[in-house]
């Protein structure tokens, strides 16, 4: 749906380009007018190819793991619930219009560092090596959020604090519980 979306947009001319945006992406004027779609919309729009291309590649790297350890339905809600999430956070926290999947994407993020924190007696050390990678790879993630205020693209920490809050609590509760079981083998101690 992303890369269709953005297909069609990479193919408009610059007027429409800066109309269809208009039309779908979080703006909070517009959404205190009753054009609720909005929070969920945004999550399927990209400014540019960078954009789309950072997110599909965290999405991948992610995501992948995610889906793997969670399966594809809890996966998909964390990822949705976790997009309005951080649309709602981004509609609350800023004035600013806001398009993107990243704030989903930090659902997902959240949600494996959960995984990882439950599971990280099953995993042993390299679990929890990977546990302190993600929570280092958050910290950098949101202080070049922070440090983007001052360029002409700023990027929406509230929509990326909303996603990775809603992530942690939704794998919270609806994260997957694994345990060792050993094989016995009929005959032998």
């Amino acid at each position: 749906i992303i890369g269709l979306l953005f297909m069609y947009y990479m193919i408009l001319p610059p007027s429409g380009k800066e109309g269809f945006l208009n039309d779908w992406a979080k703006i909070n004027e517009n959404i205190h007018d009753g054009e609720y779609y909005r929070l969920f919309s945004a999550m399927f729009l990209h400014l540019n190819i960078m954009h789309i291309v950072f997110n599909g590649y965290a999405l991948y790297i992610i995501g992948s793991d995610v889906e793997g350890f969670f399966g594809h339905v809890r996966f998909a809600v964390i990822y949705f619930l976790g997009g309005l999430s951080a649309s709602l956070a981004s509609f609350v926290f800023t004035d600013a219009p806001s398009v993107g999947a990243s704030g989903a994407i930090f659902a997902i993020f959240g949600a494996e560092m959960v995984y990882f924190y439950h599971h990280r007696n099953l995993h042993g050390e390299a679990g929890r090596r990977h546990l302190n990678q993600l929570i280092i790879l958050m910290f950098v993630n949101l202080a070049l959020g922070f440090a983007s205020s001052a360029t002409e693209y700023r990027i929406d920490n509230a929509g990326h604090i909303g996603g990775l809050v809603s992530g942690v609590i939704l794998a919270w509760l609806i994260g997957p519980s694994y345990t060792v079981q050993f094989d016995t083998v009929p005959g032998m101690p």
